[in-house]
């Protein structure tokens, strides 16, 4: 055998070595990080967009799996929201009310859907119409395929619009309003905004303490205010700017 033939046979074998290889394992507090950033998200994203949120149930399940995790850390962290949880609820609590009294009363989700059913239930039933009967309308079986496939093209396109209307008119209350609820709960945001701060720099002396690579925590944050955070890029979600950041370890306290 040749050198040549030898070399590519020993690269074959530690490609083979490198794929069976397991991954290395997350550690423990590399678990507690990504945790506390999931927090951070959450966090931020209803206090700097509460109008977003209002009514939505999967809130509440996150609040809970929240305060299970922070209940089992380290005091300061569960200190500080036991602190601040009422904050937390005031903001949730006053933007469903503030809501309310501006007309809007149900999820963003929830009101697409009243408005869907009756389209669904109208096409559905009109189908099901020309497919019992087609001698009502004269189509001939050939062409059934053919017409039951309008209703469905329709129920699509009304329901894009439907959705898109709803949507439309969700945001432009969000963006109307939005500045006028944060000013009225301004004490309670920055109560909250100073629980993430404390989230962040907890991060941040894990990550050094640890030696972890920093770019392997990141999170999406609608305020990029805060201290011992670099922003590594910025989208819009829904004409809102959105900051995808990092955790700045080489920031000075």
């Amino acid at each position: 055998m040749s050198n040549t033939e030898k070399k590519e046979e020993e690269q074959e074998e530690e490609k083979e070595e490198e794929e069976i290889k397991p991954e290395a394992k997350i550690s423990p507090l590399e678990i507690k990080i990504l945790n506390e950033l999931q927090i951070l998200q959450f966090l931020d994203n209803i206090i700097e967009d509460s109008l977003l949120y209002i009514y939505n149930k999967t809130v509440k399940y996150f609040q809970k799996d929240m305060e299970n995790f922070i209940e089992n850390s380290e005091s300061e962290l569960r200190d500080v929201w036991r602190d601040n949880k009422k904050e937390f609820e005031n903001i949730y609590t006053f933007s469903e009310e503030f809501a309310k009294k501006n007309g809007i009363k149900r999820s963003l989700q929830k009101e697409t859907l009243i408005y869907s059913i009756p389209i669904y239930a109208i096409v559905i039933g009109f189908t099901f119409i020309i497919y019992l009967f087609p001698q009502l309308f004269s189509i001939t079986q050939e062409f059934m395929m053919y017409i039951l496939f309008i209703p469905f093209l329709f129920l699509c396109i009304t329901n894009s619009i439907v959705s898109r209307m709803v949507i439309n008119k969700r945001m432009k209350f969000r963006d109307e309003k939005s500045p006028i609820l944060k000013e009225q709960i301004k004490d309670s945001i920055e109560s909250i905004r100073n629980v993430n701060q404390i989230i962040i720099n907890d991060i941040k002396d894990l990550i050094l303490e640890n030696e972890f690579v920093p770019s392997k925590f990141k999170a999406y944050l609608y305020n990029k205010e805060y201290e011992n955070i670099k922003v590594l890029e910025t989208k819009e979600q829904h004409k809102i700017p959105i900051h995808l950041i990092g955790i700045d370890v080489d920031q000075n306290p």
